[in-house]
């Protein structure tokens, strides 16, 4: 735009993928899909058909996947037909972890 700034990031690939490390977590925040979005307005990853991210052990895969980035959430859509499900797999909490945040 005019101001020289970003505003928006469109990756397409068999798969598309984005890397990104949340402050102060040990691990990477790690995606995959057909197509992947970023908007810097709203600070939220769109990843779009063949979906699937990886967060702190956890898993998740669907059609769409959208993962917040400032809030580090995750929300995971069906296909519009109805027949692919969203797939979660959620690591049980370590006993050391209880007071931080995944």
């Amino acid at each position: 735009d005019d101001r020289k700034e970003l505003d928006r990031v469109i990756a397409v690939g068999r798969p598309a993928t984005f890397r990104q490390r949340p402050d102060k977590q040990k691990e990477d925040v790690r995606g995959q899909a057909r197509r992947i979005d970023y908007s810097t307005a709203t600070a939220v990853v769109v990843l779009t058909e063949e979906a699937h991210l990886w967060q702190a052990g956890n898993e998740f895969s669907g059609h769409r996947i959208e993962y917040e980035t400032l809030k580090e959430t995750v929300k995971g859509y069906k296909k519009p037909d109805g027949k692919e499900r969203v797939h979660v797999i959620i690591q049980p909490r370590n006993k050391n972890d209880a007071d931080s945040t995944p």
